[in-house]
C-alpha cells in the first residue's frame, strides 16, 4: 500500500494547501480519501488518474472533505469517457443522505457505469484489503469516522478531522 497525501488544510483557502484529501494505492486498487477541493489536480500532479479511481472512503460531510465529489462524478460521466468499471462511495449515513439529496441532483448519476454508495461496516474486505472503522469525535451534530486499512502486513490508520478520542487509538491499536 502506498498513500499520497493531495491536501491537508482546512475549509480556510489557502495557495499553499488544498482541502482534505489523500490516494491510496494497493493490490485492491486506487482509492481516495476524501475528497475536498483541489482534490483532482493535485492527484494529477501527484502522477495519479481520475479515471482509475476505484472508490472514494469519505470520513464526514463537511465541504472540506466532500467539496470535489460532484467534479469527480460529473468529469466520469463526460461523454468522452468511456468508463465501465464501477465507482464506490463509503461514509456515513449523513454521506449516504447527502449525497442522494444533494450530490446526485446536482452531477447527475452516470450511465455507463454504475455507482454503489454505500455505509461503512465496522469491518470489512475489499480485494486483499481489510478495512476497520471506527467513530470518531469532531462535532456533535455530524458523525465522523476513521479507517484502517490493512493489507499484506501493512497498516494505515486515518481519521479525518477529530478531537481527540479513544477511536483513534482503538483504530491505532
Amino acid at each position: 500500500m502506498k498513500i499520497t497525501i493531495l491536501g491537508s488544510g482546512t475549509g480556510q483557502i489557502s495557495l499553499n494547501r488544498s482541502s482534505s484529501a489523500y490516494w491510496l494505492q494497493s493490490r485492491a486498487g486506487s482509492f481516495l480519501i476524501d475528497c475536498g477541493s483541489g482534490t483532482l489536480k493535485n492527484l494529477l500532479a501527484a502522477g495519479g488518474d481520475y479515471l482509475e479511481i476505484d472508490g472514494v472512503f469519505f470520513t464526514h460531510t463537511h465541504v472540506d472533505h466532500v467539496g470535489e465529489l460532484a467534479a469527480l462524478i460529473h468529469a466520469l460521466r463526460h461523454p468522452t469517457i468511456e468508463r465501465e468499471k464501477p465507482l464506490y462511495l463509503y461514509g456515513t449515513a449523513d454521506f449516504v443522505e447527502l449525497f442522494h439529496t444533494h450530490i446526485a441532483p446536482l452531477c447527475g448519476l452516470p450511465s455507463r457505469f454504475s455507482l454503489h454508495v454505500e455505509t461503512v461496516l465496522p469491518q470489512w474486505h475489499l480485494g486483499d484489503i481489510t478495512i476497520t472503522t471506527e467513530s470518531m469525535i469532531h462535532t456533535p451534530r455530524m458523525a465522523s469516522i476513521g479507517y484502517r486499512f490493512q493489507e499484506n502486513g501493512q497498516t494505515i490508520v486515518f481519521s479525518g478531522d477529530c478531537d481527540w478520542c479513544p477511536g483513534i487509538l482503538t483504530l491505532g491499536q
